[in-house]
């Protein structure tokens, strides 16, 4: 029982210039790279940067988002002759990876035995994963690991390591194109009683939120809100939460780029 395959996703951008990409690359896995890139420069350069170093090479052909890419992949896995007790772990593109990752991850599934392990991510807000996840499904930060239960832990998918059992009979939601992937995977698999542990390694991460353009932020709005509407359609309290969630994302957006136009802009 080891950490088998590694799923990258990228999206317009140069494989070259991913961290995570530099990193996996190093580490004793087969890497699977799926492009959701829609422009022909990134297309070509990634295919044949991406085959030249020996990994397997996916493209999406266009945007499809996270969930299809994600499934994409997994079909790709299990069209092989997989041993379902093995592992794959997931990555973004903009995480700084740990040399010896695999090692000790490795080496706690060795140990524990559990279906996912989480690193612990930050960013330049401190602890972005793991997390904390209401029964209703609202998630928010943690201070420390001590906040944590079975009964309440969630995560981010990059650096999420999971037993390929769970993929037998499961699949990510394809109705979901990029926010809340995670969370929708994570509330799935705590109604499946599934083990977590999360393991003493931290990442580093990017974070899109800090580091967007005005532009690219109300983008990015535009694909949360249809994102948590999804995720958040489990009733009436799910539903107050959708409604709480969306205002302060909006607030948040306005107050820091001074720009009340998000109001009527927001689609």
């Amino acid at each position: 029982m080891i950490i088998k395959y590694g799923i990258l996703v990228i999206y317009n951008k140069k494989i070259s210039e991913s961290n995570s990409y530099h990193s996996l690359s190093q580490q004793d896995l087969v890497l699977l790279v799926v492009d959701n890139s829609t422009e022909s420069q990134y297309l070509e350069f990634n295919q044949k940067m991406v085959k030249q170093d020996q990994h397997i090479y996916i493209s999406m052909e266009g945007n499809k988002g996270l969930s299809q890419a994600y499934n994409k992949a997994l079909d790709w896995i299990f069209s092989q002759q997989v041993d379902s007790d093995d592992y794959l772990v997931l990555f973004d593109d903009d995480t700084n990876i740990p040399s010896d990752f695999v090692k000790t991850i490795n080496e706690e599934i060795e140990k524990s035995k559990k279906h996912i392990y989480l690193p612990i991510v930050k960013d330049s807000l401190g602890i972005l994963s793991p997390s904390k996840m209401s029964k209703h499904g609202y998630c928010h930060r943690i201070q420390g690991l001590e906040e944590l239960t079975p009964q309440n832990i969630c995560g981010i998918n990059s650096g999420m390591v999971i037993q390929l059992s769970i993929f037998n009979n499961y699949r990510y939601d394809p109705r979901m194109f990029l926010d809340y992937v995670d969370h929708s995977f994570m509330r799935d698999m705590r109604h499946k009683n599934t083990k977590i542990q999360v393991v003493d390694i931290v990442l580093e991460q990017s974070f899109s939120a800090v580091t967007d353009s005005k532009e690219n932020a109300r983008k990015r709005l535009r694909i949360l809100k249809k994102d948590v509407k999804i995720f958040y359609n489990q009733g009436f309290i799910s539903r107050l939460i959708y409604h709480y969630v969306m205002i302060r994302r909006i607030m948040r957006h306005i107050i820091y780029y001074k720009d009340i136009s998000i109001l009527w802009t927001l689609k």
